[in-house]
């Protein structure tokens, strides 16, 4: 043994370990793999397309982002059915055919209030206008 040589510090091995975890955790290369999209829209659309989200992405409750795309997604759907549904009725089927309108109508009602919340968050693009007749 050298007795010019420096001694190790017992430390020297846990300071190098910590120095190296911190800097794989701040790393942010091309080789590390990403964690899913958390963001609000994506929640967002996660709802849209009826899929759940991904468990690393919860949030406390309620989720506003997920639930207001569960409700415009449950609007669509109930619209979609109702539409082929009372095109499949017999004529006899008076009653539930006015139930179908029934919510149909309120559907209809509240689909659009529910997409302008979502545009207003910027979740859903702006809505597309008709061409207003010119004078």
């Amino acid at each position: 043994m050298n007795p010019r040589a420096p001694k190790s510090s017992p430390l020297l091995p846990a300071l190098l370990a910590i120095v190296l975890v911190t800097g794989c955790a701040t790393s942010s290369g091309p080789d590390l793999p990403s964690g899913p999209d958390c963001s609000d829209q994506a929640r967002f659309d996660h709802a849209l397309a009826g899929e759940p989200v991904p468990p690393a992405c919860a949030v406390p409750a309620p989720d506003e982002a997920y639930g207001l795309g569960a409700m415009i997604r449950e609007n669509r759907e109930t619209i979609r059915q109702a539409r082929t549904r009372l095109r499949s009725l017999p004529p006899e089927s008076e009653r539930a055919a006015v139930r179908l309108r029934q919510q149909l109508i309120r559907a209809e009602r509240d689909l659009p209030e529910l997409e302008a919340l979502a545009r207003l968050e910027g979740w859903l693009p702006p809505a597309e206008l008709p061409d207003a007749p010119r004078p």
